[in-house]
């Protein structure tokens, strides 16, 4: 065994520094890709409340049309 550092060599040092960088490129493509179906279901789940809250108020103001008036 020789008493050289493992990184003393340009070259394992370029290459462990690549490989991090892809790890870390992989890492955020992943995140991006969890956040973007994050966002899709986000959207989709406000949207059906969207469609509750007006549905609630057709149905309320339906309702208030519908009563008698007491004049």
């Amino acid at each position: 065994m020789s008493a050289v550092p493992q990184y003393s060599q340009p070259e394992p040092l370029a290459l462990s520094m690549g490989q991090a960088l892809v790890g870390w490129a992989e890492r955020q493509a992943e995140l991006r890709a969890m956040r973007r179906a994050a966002a899709t279901v986000g959207r989709a789940h406000r949207e059906k409340l969207s469609r509750y809250a007006f549905e609630q108020r057709e149905a309320a103001i339906l309702k208030r049309i519908q009563q008698p008036q007491p004049w």
